[in-house]
């Protein structure tokens, strides 16, 4: 029995993150290491935290969001009040947009806040109960096949060719939808 193979045995006995702890990697490490089979929404949820979660400073930059890990929670939080309040102040959007979230095939995405940063007082003003009202009518979602991400290195590639830009799209259609019905 090989490395790999001994690693996955220790795997499917005490499960990824474990043995990840025991071995001071990352789970996607591991899991791209011992070509741990990527074969279930389960398995595919927790590779692409880890992923987030283990960049630089803890998130993603994607156009004028940064994007991060929310342990608590367990969801990804797509945010874009630090381009707004280095732009002059504005309207914020704070968004969940969490792949496989419930270990659903698809990327839910749901406004968590609106707020108006105004930098010349330095205040901001949350919005957000205004349109918490309407809440339900500023939602979307979008299926993923995860059948087609059997690798890790399919996985970050959805990640970052898919996942980012789609979703990207999907809010900037719902920031936009907010902005019109609210006149924002």
């Amino acid at each position: 029995m090989d490395k790999k193979e001994t690693l996955r045995k220790k795997i499917d006995e005490f499960g990824l993150e474990q043995v990840a702890k025991i071995l001071h990697m990352s789970i996607i490490k591991l899991a791209k290491y011992s070509d741990y089979p990527v074969d279930n929404i389960e398995i595919i949820y927790d590779l692409l935290m880890d992923f987030v979660n283990n960049r630089p400073g803890s998130y993603f930059s994607y156009e004028e969001f940064s994007i991060h890990y929310d342990k608590y929670e367990g969801l990804l939080i797509w945010n874009n009040g630090g381009y707004v309040e280095n732009n002059g102040g504005g309207v914020s959007f704070e968004f969940y947009a969490t792949p496989f979230y419930n270990r659903e095939p698809m990327v839910p995405i749901t406004l968590s806040s609106v707020w108006i940063d105004n930098i010349d007082s330095g205040q901001s003003m949350e919005i957000s109960d205004e349109i918490d009202r309407h809440a339900e009518e500023y939602y979307d979602s979008y299926g993923v096949d995860y059948k087609q991400l059997d690798s890790v290195d399919k996985l970050i590639e959805w990640f970052h060719n898919i996942y980012l830009p789609r979703t990207y799209d999907r809010i900037y259609g719902v920031m936009s939808e907010i902005i019109k019905n609210n006149t924002l």
